[in-house]
């Protein structure tokens, strides 16, 4: 809770601040995990955490879920910040492994695109109060590197579904209404649910994606009796789909959901909501001001009174309170004369809005224009609001502040001024840990918009993330009769993709951030060096932990979570290197389908273990001084298809006759098995084939479990592994499709 307990040392401060202080409610629960499993940008650190998503991203009101928190570059150290008072983070787990999609992957162009981040995840427990309210709640991380911006999960009344599927099979939701959090996973992946509608009518569609922070643009089909398709959207607009279609009591319908570029990632997540909609016709005002209007037409005109030399903003909104119009507002006089325009108010929302001071007396009029977004009839509404804004101002800053213990870090303050406002702003921060202190007495100057408040973090200082506020505070003048104002300032935070509004992505809930420096330094060897190495192989790159004078704390090596191009599944261990040591390799596995015309590269971070002013450990990162580059030569070691198509049935065994073909380099045994997912492979048991150094051909026997699940075309990934040099692993795959004909 933001009280009188977090302003130590400000009593000098006047009774606004107080009075402000009793007006907010916003409270910050906050989780540390120290892991045992060592666990992995806003920022002025270059290796700062990220929040990726919350899986499932809607939590159920009064209902503990278990969730997974995924992001980048997580430490064990982590300090997971939810924004709410009224929900609880609990059970925290250490962090898992990096989520590196599978097969399939782009060819040709698009394996030279940028490459997704890899996220790793966190799992918890999220309970929202039984009285929590609905909706938006913000979470963040902070640990020794930096702190992240904002994501969001969302509170529902609703029963909150989990896809749950086998394989690419489609999962039943049941009766409308009903909501189900899903994942695109891999690239070209679809998720298919079906329902029996239970009555006729009109049934409603919403995607939540890009609302709840992922970066997916959804395509949507839905299907109806006879497979007749009744709806094919896609969200090209990046504002989450909502469409409605027909349906029949007692028919089934089946809704198919995708990236509309066939991407997948674990960061791609979404939720559906369907429902039955009541079908009376929405009302709208015809004539009168501030109230939602219908534009039919091309342009829509109304008129408002002014004063001379008050200020005013008008705006004119749509998608703020549920319309689907882009709008665009002038301000005319009676003469046609343009006094104010504007299409977007920010670059994330659609609405309009203008301020301006009045020169005359008098009527303008406000000529609000517009088009559809998702061509929804029932959504060409708008509302014009006017408002005489009174003497005052508001502040601006960033969402997060951060600086290493010994060090300053500054806060910007923007001050925008309303009414005339023209006074001296003295700049305060509420919140601050022990530590931290002002420096000086920052303001902002009469007459002036810019200000900087200077903070001193302390050596002993903890390092923490803590909640702050940003405060000003105008003086009182009787003569001109100008009360005292105090004002937050606020931030964007980040959250949703999808703004309805210029405020909601903003809080006036900042957070500061102690960090501490590396003391070492992560040399590639050869940095400017391109490394041959043969597809399907390992390549043991050389780096160097470059100490500072007197550390010896170990360092663990790791991918970064942003890579260049597309990965195509590239990837590295975690390389834990012990106090003392300098040379170490760092193993990048080089799957067997890189292209041999283009370099693929790997960047590494490595986080060293020191101790805080606490004497914790906390793991503090630095990026290797280059990337890791690599050219492809021919493969090594290749599965040769010898019948790749076979069939079987429930209960059955099932022969895959492998063959393998060696490189004259590489005379090691090999080893057969499968590469499955783990719900194929609780079906599938098997005794793994070795073959000999002699040997190149062997018969992979698989007994398939009784399981109806196992039914048509199903792929079995066959896989050889062996060591190059004892040491460095050499892999190849094979799919083998298996068709399951019924008992």
């Amino acid at each position: 809770m933001v009280s009188q307990n977090l302003v130590g040392g400000q009593n000098s401060m006047n009774d606004n601040i107080v009075r402000f202080l009793k007006k907010r409610s916003a409270m910050l629960f906050v989780a540390v995990v120290f892991a045992g499993q060592f666990g992995l940008q806003v920022n002025l650190s270059a290796q700062s955490p990220e929040v990726g998503y919350v899986y499932p991203p809607f939590v159920q009101q009064g209902t503990p879920t278990s969730v997974r928190l995924g992001g980048y570059d997580f430490t064990p150290d982590l300090q997971i910040m939810v924004h709410s008072d009224v929900v609880s983070l609990a059970e925290v787990g250490p962090v898992g492994p990096f989520l590196i999609p599978p097969r399939p992957y782009w060819e040709g162009p698009r394996i030279f695109a940028n490459a997704l981040p890899i996220p790793r995840e966190i799992g918890a427990v999220l309970s929202p109060d039984e009285n929590c309210a609905l909706g938006r709640v913000s979470w963040q991380v902070v640990n020794a590197n930096g702190v992240s911006k904002r994501g969001l999960f969302y509170v529902s009344d609703m029963v909150e579904q989990v896809e749950a599927r086998f394989r690419s099979q489609a999962m039943e939701l049941g009766e409308l209404p009903v909501a189900v959090s899903g994942k695109i996973r891999r690239l070209t992946e679809k998720d298919e649910y079906g329902f029996v509608a239970t009555k006729t009518g009109e049934v409603s569609l919403q995607v939540f994606a890009r609302r709840v922070g992922s970066d997916f643009y959804a395509a949507v089909q839905v299907y109806g009796p006879d497979d007749e398709k009744l709806i094919d959207e896609v969200d090209t607009e990046g504002r989450d789909l909502d469409v409605k279609f027909a349906v029949q009591k007692g028919e089934r319908y089946r809704v198919v959901i995708h990236d509309s570029d066939f991407r997948g990632a674990a960061q791609f997540v979404y939720r559906l909501l369907l429902r039955h909609v009541a079908t009376e016709p929405l009302e709208l005002a015809a004539e009168s001001n501030d109230q939602r209007r219908r534009l039919d037409g091309p342009s829509d005109r109304q008129k408002f009174t002014v004063k001379t030399g008050r200020e005013y903003q008008v705006r004119a909104v749509s998608l703020a309170i549920g319309g689907d119009l882009d709008v665009a507002l002038k301000v005319v006089d009676e003469e046609g004369k343009l006094i104010a325009e504007n299409d977007d108010v920010t670059t994330e929302s659609l609405d309009a809005e203008v301020r301006f001071v009045a020169k005359d007396d008098g009527e303008l009029a406000a000529v609000v224009t517009g088009s559809s977004i998702t061509s929804q009839v029932d959504g060409l509404f708008y509302e014009l609001q006017v408002e005489e804004l009174e003497r005052g101002f508001e502040l601006m800053t960033a969402p997060t502040a951060i600086a290493a213990v010994g060090e300053k870090a500054s806060i910007a303050v923007t001050l925008i001024p309303t009414g005339g406002f023209g006074e001296e702003v003295q700049l305060k921060i509420l919140g601050l840990p022990d530590g931290v202190t002002v420096e000086g007495e920052p303001v902002i100057a009469p007459g002036k918009k810019k200000g900087t408040i200077v903070l001193l973090i302390a050596n002993n200082a903890d390092v923490k993330g803590t909640v702050i506020q940003v405060v000003g505070l105008s003086t009182a003048d009787a003569e001109k009769n100008l009360s005292a104002l105090t004002v937050a300032a606020s931030a964007v935070s980040g959250g949703s993709l999808v703004s309805r509004s210029k405020n909601e992505n903003r809080s006036d809930n900042l957070v500061l951030g102690v960090t501490l420096k590396a003391p070492f330094k992560l040399h590639v060897v050869d940095k400017d060096r391109q490394r041959v190495v043969h597809r399907g192989t390992t390549y043991p790159a050389p780096l160097q932990v470059l100490r500072d004078d007197g550390y010896v704390g170990d360092v663990h090596i790791m991918m970064k979570s942003q890579q260049a191009r597309h990965r195509m599944g590239i990837r590295g261990p975690i390389v834990d290197v012990e106090s003392g040591v300098t040379d170490v390799f760092y193993p990048c596995f080089m799957p067997e389908w890189l292209a041999t015309d283009r370099t693929s590269r790997m960047v590494v971070l490595g986080f060293g273990e020191v101790l805080d002013t606490q004497g914790q450990i906390r793991y503090v990162g630095v990026a290797a001084d280059a990337r890791i580059t690599m050219i492809l030569e021919g493969a090594l070691l290749k599965v040769a298809p010898l019948q790749v198509e076979l069939e079987a049935g429930p209960g059955q065994v099932v022969e895959l006759p492998v063959k393998i073909v060696r490189s004259s380099k590489l005379q090691t045994a090999v080893t057969i098995d499968l590469e499955l997912d783990d719900e194929l492979a609780a079906l599938l048991e098997y005794e793994p084939l070795k073959l000999g150094v002699n040997q190149t051909e062997g018969l992979l026997k698989v007994r398939c479990s009784n399981s109806p699940l196992l039914r048509g075309m199903i792929p079995f990934t066959v896989r050889a592994t062996t060591r190059q040099f004892e040491k460095w692993p050499v892999k190849s795959v094979q799919d083998y499709n298996v068709f399951f004909s019924a008992n």
